[in-house]
């Protein structure tokens, strides 16, 4: 990177803090390297709205210093109003902490900013549902696989969607072709929920062993781990692994309220505790 170039930095950081939600690297080896390189970037120019951006992403998702993250993406979009990404990263932030209504309305900001955005469309589509705007989450959520086929989020959603809710079979299709595109960590635990709704839960089991061996070629949160303990109604092991993920300060810890597979877990006093680890409060059912 260009030592002045301040948007090359910042781009830099934004790109350490996705490389631990997306498997390639443990969040503590990549997030200080993610701060380092926003602070870099707003040192050299102070009112670059990509370097708060990233700024952000490290206090939200790795410090779970949600206040400053705030107060970072609006320092951001009042830098640059018209930033697509900045409000779709805050308003993740916002349904992460339950304003949903306000995270909605910054989805659909950064819609009409980038309204070929994919996953905006995806993101936008998930805090419908998860707001109680069932139907419509789910015609844009389709829309935007219609869109683009591949649209890899909206896919792996509408799958978690609909395994949830017991419509197995139409969510083992979205699986199937979610999983066609990217065995990602984050996807795969899916698996063990489809397994035990068809009545199949060695092969659930066996999900466990598939995530040890992606860990050999990628970086595998324990939230993934307990993300399939929780499908085997196994609570025990899952909650010994969400522990750990606390531990390695897995970025998935923010999305607690925000991930539909957890609804069997939500009414044990150990999910409070792990929240507020995160800093976070109960607000999903």
């Amino acid at each position: 990177v260009d030592p002045e170039y301040a948007l090359g930095y910042a781009g830099l950081a934004n790109t350490y803090s996705l490389m631990s939600l997306y498997g390639l690297r443990p969040p503590t080896e990549v997030q200080p390297l993610a701060r380092e390189a926003a602070r870099r970037a707003l040192e050299i120019d102070d009112s670059l709205a990509e370097a708060y951006a990233g700024l952000a992403a490290v206090q939200w998702s790795y410090d779970w210093d949600w206040d400053a993250a705030e107060q970072s993406y609006k320092r951001a979009l009042s830098a640059n109003p018209n930033y697509a990404s900045g409000h779709q990263w805050y308003g993740e932030l916002l349904a992460s902490r339950g304003r949903l209504d306000e995270s909605i309305a910054e989805l659909r900001m950064a819609m009409e900013l980038d309204p070929l955005s994919v996953q905006i469309r995806g993101v936008l589509g998930s805090y419908l549902l998860l707001a109680g705007r069932e139907q419509e989450g789910v015609d844009q959520l389709q829309q935007t696989v219609e869109l683009e086929p591949r649209a890899l989020y909206a896919l792996w959603v509408l799958s978690t969607y609909h395994l949830v809710r017991g419509d197995t079979e139409v969510g083992a299709d979205y699986l199937r072709r979610t999983l066609e595109i990217d065995e990602a960590p984050i996807i795969v635990p899916l698996l063990a929920f489809q397994h035990v709704a068809q009545g199949r839960p060695d092969q659930a089991r066996k999900v466990l062993e598939k995530l040890d061996e992606i860990s050999k070629d990628r970086w595998v949160s324990r939230y993934n781990y307990a993300a399939v303990y929780v499908a085997l109604g196994d609570t025990d092991a899952a909650f010994e692994n969400f522990r750990m993920a606390v531990e390695e300060r897995s970025d998935m810890l923010v999305y607690l309220e925000t991930d539909m597979t957890l609804g069997s877990i939500r009414d044990d006093p150990r999910y409070d505790e792990i929240l507020d680890a995160v800093g976070l409060v109960r607000w999903a059912d």
